[in-house]
């Protein structure tokens, strides 16, 4: 897979030339050449940009679908620099080979001076060398500074954080390339990199979040996708819990600590879904103007029944009063959503408004989330493992429901409002956390997923984009979660819930 592109041309065979590959079996984007010729200006990250972009060509081959979509930023393994001949590069990695494995000078007693210079451009010293990484020193070298920047470049572009961990370097042992005027073994480096989860899934934070240790895997050797899935629910758990409900959740945040039945639980299950489901309703209906479109217009006051049935099958199998206090804010959050149909207000304003607020959606819906997980900690039958997966499918469901709705805030035009670019920024980052998470979830829906991509694509397009389309795309995925909750609570038998 190989895209050349030629600029700024000032005459015959006088170009800037920047080749990349991808190789999907080895999850690796190769650096072949970036080269500026003198003829694009130095300094100005040409050959970065140029790399970085070519990530996100339209078509990289037949069945290429979306932007970036054949090998995603967070599953990239590998970056390769392919036939080194930058001399920087090339000179400071063969000296510190050589330090490390107590091997002579490479290019003997002439090229001191020279390699001398490069070790300063680096900021390096020889004696430095000796202790020090090979993927540091390499990251101090002109090639090593590109993939710096072509990483960074990713990260503005899709908020997901890629970190280089190791490095090797090899030599072709019968390929030459002509290098500082003489004949040496070509060069190929290889810096391996992984996701930075920290930062991906918690952008603002300056230092490592504080973790409630039962969250943290009780193995030593947790692995860094596990010790990200903590911190994560983590931050999930706060956003949930730590809300003004407007009612007594009690010291423990939950009032009814009393052991529920399975239908209860499965009851408690849909309830959830339903009003996650009048959420993103409920966002459409303030964003657009839906009085010329019947069918949808009409969705809104169907859900909001849907809702209601599911409500009153909970209260009928557990007569919780969070439930009653629940409906009660519901009651009155229909209000206000009733009287701000079609708003003119800002993208984000419009989903504040209706979502964040105290005893708003996302506080009345986390509540109840906190309420099925702690309920199904302490039945008997469901073992601990099965009751830590109901949290965290929970907490994940949320988080796309979370993005269904804010999409569907924005409305179907794309908005000229002063806050679209925020709120694009905003997408952005719940895209990454959402493919972070689900990757690290190893869901067995890569396909509902992947039409989820699909439609997101089309939404951060200019233009009108299909509201109905996104809606059941990412419904889908919800539901799919919401059935691997009800699977866990039912130990995979399949359950009714009956009136």
């Amino acid at each position: 897979v190989q895209g050349r592109w030629k600029v700024a041309a000032l005459r015959d065979r006088q170009y800037g030339e920047f080749v990349n590959s991808i190789d999907l079996n080895h999850r690796r984007f190769t650096i072949e050449r970036v080269f500026l010729n003198t003829v694009c200006p130095a300094g100005n990250n040409i050959g970065a940009s140029s790399a970085a972009e070519q990530l996100f060509a339209p078509v990289w081959e037949q069945g290429a679908t979306g932007l970036g979509e054949l090998l995603r930023v967070h599953e990239i393994e590998e970056i390769k620099l392919s036939d080194v001949v930058n001399w920087n590069t090339y000179s400071v990695l063969s000296i510190a080979l050589a330090d490390k494995d107590n091997k002579a000078d490479p290019f003997g007693d002439h090229f001191n001076a020279s390699v001398d210079e490069q070790l300063a451009a680096a900021k390096l010293t020889r004696a430095a060398l000796k202790n020090m990484p090979l993927v540091e020193v390499l990251l101090h070298t002109q090639l090593g500074r590109l993939i710096l920047r072509i990483l960074e470049l990713w990260h503005q572009k899709t908020t997901v954080c890629m970190k280089c961990t190791s490095a090797e370097v090899t030599f072709r042992a019968k390929e030459f390339e002509v290098i500082a005027g003489e004949t040496r073994a070509a060069m190929d480096v290889v810096c391996k990199i992984e996701v930075d989860h920290r930062i991906t899934l918690d952008p603002k934070s300056v230092t490592m979040p504080t973790i409630d240790p039962q969250q943290v895997p009780a193995a030593a050797s947790a692995s860094p996708g596990e010790v990200a899935l903590a911190q994560w629910m983590a931050k999930m758990k706060e956003s949930l819990v730590d809300m003004d409900h407007g009612f007594n959740l009690g010291s423990t945040g939950l009032q009814d600590k009393v052991e529920v039945s399975n239908r209860a639980l499965i009851a408690l299950n849909d309830a959830i879904r339903e009003l996650q489901r009048e959420r993103g309703r409920s966002c459409e209906a303030v964003a657009d103007d839906l009085s010329k479109d019947e069918e949808r217009a009409d969705a809104l006051s169907k859900q909001r029944k849907v809702t209601d049935y599911a409500f009153v099958e909970v209260l009928e199998v557990t007569d919780s009063s969070i439930m009653r206090a629940i409906s009660t804010s519901l009651i009155l959050l229909r209000n206000v959503v009733d009287k701000n149909l079609a708003s003119s207000q800002s993208w984000e304003e419009r989903y504040r408004n209706i979502c964040t607020k105290p005893r708003y959606f996302n506080s009345l819906i986390g509540t109840l989330i906190e309420w099925l997980a702690s309920a199904c900690k302490m039945k008997h039958d469901i073992d601990e493992s099965s009751a830590e997966s109901i949290r965290l499918f929970c907490y994940f469901g949320e988080q796309l429901g979370r993005e269904r709705a804010f999409v569907l805030a924005r409305g179907g035009a794309r908005s000229n409002d002063s806050d679209h670019e925020a709120g694009m920024r905003n997408l952005v980052s719940m895209t990454a956390t959402r493919n972070l998470i689900g990757d690290l979830l190893q869901l067995n829906s890569r396909a509902l997923f992947r039409n989820l991509g699909r439609a997101e694509a089309a939404v951060m397009t200019d233009g009108m984009h299909d509201a109905e389309a996104w809606f059941t795309s990412i419904t889908q995925c919800i539901d799919a979660i919401r059935d691997l909750i009800k699977d866990l609570i039912t130990g995979g038998q399949e359950t009714t819930v009956q009136v």
